[in-house]
């Protein structure tokens, strides 16, 4: 589980916002929350004339870790400027890229040989070989601190140097997205004499990346200067330093932001977008996202035991009004399983609001106005969603239905949803899911299949709603699926049929994918958003 806008253009290109008019000195009340060291960070009072070689990116809170096994939270933002894996990704996130190796060579199904690039290095100045990759995956697929270790231990059987620069992952059995999770934040290639030392992670850190972590002040900032030693495949840094302030306020960061204390606020709430489409010196930043709002049924619960009634509350909801009237327009109301920008994506496929269908759907399942549906929504304590709760709470009482909404803090939600019926606070549940890797996997099997580890609904689990012939063609093609090229485009028809089939029996109702949108002073040059909550800092530069 883990806001009147220009929309991007519909190929999902990035779109940059500038306006100048009021707001360069708009309120600064906020500022009086930031730290003394904030303004010493950045150099007293506005940028210009004093910010130097280097950037201050606000953020809202502490990375959970700085440990590339462990799940770093929002600290995968700061990882994915010091690591690389054998694969990278694009700086939109969208496309596999070459990383410390080449793209392997695939002989079969089964096996991926990959070759190191000459030349690469660690922070230290030490030479990346095959037996830092070996140690790399053992490490990942052994370790009990591995958040994501069964990842690839079910799935890889063998991690082998045939030479220096010469790695062979044999998988068990055919795997089409291990390529992705090669390029994902999970395999970063790591030196075992720096990982050995005692205070790995917090005091110490290994990489390849054109940055390395220099300071970790908990609660205050993190701190990345340009790695002198270090031959990245990502290229050379074009700043000395990056200094990521913690700012867990949210009118702090903005305020700093047009004070120019910070150059960057990453995904501002959507509404505060809005208060700075004419600001001097300022820049939206924006991108189609993988980020969902999902509305999850506990089918093994009553009353969305039933087809019918799950269905006519998909009928009941205005997606577009969601999208319309809290992310002014910075999100698509969703039709099939997959983002605009995704390959697999059918932009024919709708969920319609037909509020008439969904009386008539509830009557059949027994409930009209002697007798409606009432049922409670746990939703996650977050204004986003407890403003898009509210409007469906109102858009359902239009079709008789009475929903409760029940605030629950994320860790609790996140938890309580793991488990059975039993441990439910209601039938229903509304939380965020961000399918990072953009896999036609993540996106189907991971939420829907009954062996899909977010799978939340017990769609095709025990006691839960069955269908099987949705289980087995979501199976199947996800097999098909992830491999690229000709292949991936074989089977774009087969997804959108899982896609419509959910749609009429739904386990869960997706709302919306968002963009992902940053604001971003104008001397900073070569930003990049992606489409999940990550920056690429190698091509940014500083316009003095």
């Amino acid at each position: 589980m883990d806001d009147a806008p220009v929309k991007p253009p519909s190929g999902g290109g990035q779109v940059t916002l500038t306006r100048r008019g009021l707001l360069r000195g708009g309120t600064l009340a906020g500022l009086f929350a930031l730290s003394p060291s904030l303004l010493a960070a950045c150099g007293g009072g506005g940028a210009s004339g004093s910010r130097g070689n280097r950037l201050v990116i606000a953020i809202e809170g502490d990375p959970r870790s700085l440990n590339e096994i462990i799940d770093p939270g929002i600290g995968i933002r700061i990882l994915t400027n010091t690591q690389d894996g054998l694969l990278n990704r694009s700086t939109d996130y969208r496309e596999i890229v070459a990383g410390l190796a080449d793209m392997p060579e695939r002989p079969d199904d089964l096996t991926y040989r990959f070759t190191l690039r000459e030349g690469m290095t660690f922070n230290t100045g030490t030479a990346v070989t095959a037996d830092d990759v070996v140690y790399t995956f053992n490490r990942l697929m052994t370790d009990e601190q591995a958040s994501f270790g069964a990842l690839y231990k079910n799935s890889i059987a063998s991690v082998t140097a045939e030479n220096d620069r010469t790695v062979v992952i044999k998988t068990k059995e055919p795997y089409p997205i291990l390529m992705s999770l090669l390029s994902g934040n999970h395999p970063k290639i790591v030196e075992k004499a720096v990982v050995e030392q005692e205070g790995y992670g917090t005091t110490v850190w290994s990489g390849t990346g054109p940055f390395e972590v220099t300071e970790w002040v908990k609660g205050d900032h993190v701190t990345v200067r340009k790695a002198e030693k270090a031959h990245s495949p990502q290229g050379e840094a074009q700043v000395d330093e990056v200094v990521f302030r913690v700012i867990p306020d949210v009118s702090a960061r903005l305020a700093a932001l047009r004070g120019g204390q910070v150059d960057a606020v990453i995904q501002p709430a959507y509404k505060d977008l809005q208060s700075f489409k004419d600001a001097d010196g300022i820049e939206i930043k924006e991108l189609e996202g993988s980020d969902q709002t999902l509305m999850v049924f506990k089918t093994s619960m009553p009353p969305f035991d039933k087809r019918d009634v799950r269905k006519a509350i998909s009928l009941g909801i205005n997606r577009k009004a969601l999208v319309e009237d809290f992310f002014y327009g910075h999100a698509t109301a969703a039709g099939d399983l997959f983002p605009p920008w995704h390959w697999a994506h059918d932009p024919s496929i709708d969920a319609p609001y037909d509020p008439d269908q969904a009386k008539q759907l509830l009557a059949k399942a027994g409930f009209d106005e002697s007798r409606p549906l009432k049922f409670t929504a746990m939703v996650l304590q977050d204004q986003l969603f407890l403003d898009q709760a509210t409007a469906i709470q109102a858009q359902l009482r239009e079709i008789g239905v009475e929903m409760e909404v029940k605030p629950v803090e994320y860790t609790t939600l996140s938890g309580i949803t793991t488990k059975g019926p039993d441990k439910w606070l209601g039938p229903a549940a509304m939380y965020r899911i961000t399918p990072i890797r953009g896999t036609a996997y993540e996106f189907a099997n991971y939420q829907y299949a009954a062996a899909g580890p977010l799978n939340r609904s017990d769609f095709n689990k025990e006691g839960g709603a069955q269908r099987p012939d949705i289980e087995k063609l979501m199976v199947d093609t996800a097999k098909d699926s992830d491999w690229g090229g000709e292949r991936d485009e074989a089977v774009k028809p087969r997804w959108a049929e899982v896609s419509r089939m959910l749609n009429d029996d739904p386990p869960q109702l997706l709302l919306n994918y968002w963009n992902r949108a940053s604001l971003v002073s104008d001397h900073v040059e070569g930003w990049s958003s992606a489409v999940f909550d990550l920056i690429q800092l190698q091509p940014m530069s500083v316009r003095q």
